[in-house]
């Protein structure tokens, strides 16, 4: 396949001079790392590795709490909705 698409990305001095090294090490680019990392994306539809998050305390409350708690509206039509959102 071509090669014709390019993207750019900021990141801080640290996370590029460490991630660079790993690259260099396993013998490879940082565009070649780059390259496997979005292709796996691509391909499996999903993050090649766990994601871990921990929510700050309002959000896991939020998260946890039952639908009748987080007080809810609702609707029975699209028309009452899109109203309520314009007001």
């Amino acid at each position: 396949m071509a090669r014709t698409a390019t993207y750019q990305l900021r990141l801080d001095e640290t996370t590029k001079r460490e991630s660079f090294a790993v690259f260099h090490k396993l013998g490879m680019t940082p565009a070649e790392g780059m390259r496997i990392f979005l292709t796996t994306v691509a391909r499996t539809k999903s993050i090649p590795f766990p994601i871990e998050y921990t929510p700050n305390e309002q959000t896991a409350k939020t998260l946890l709490a039952s639908d009748a708690e987080k007080d809810y509206k609702g609707f029975d039509n699209l028309e009452d909705l899109f109203h309520d959102l314009k007001n």
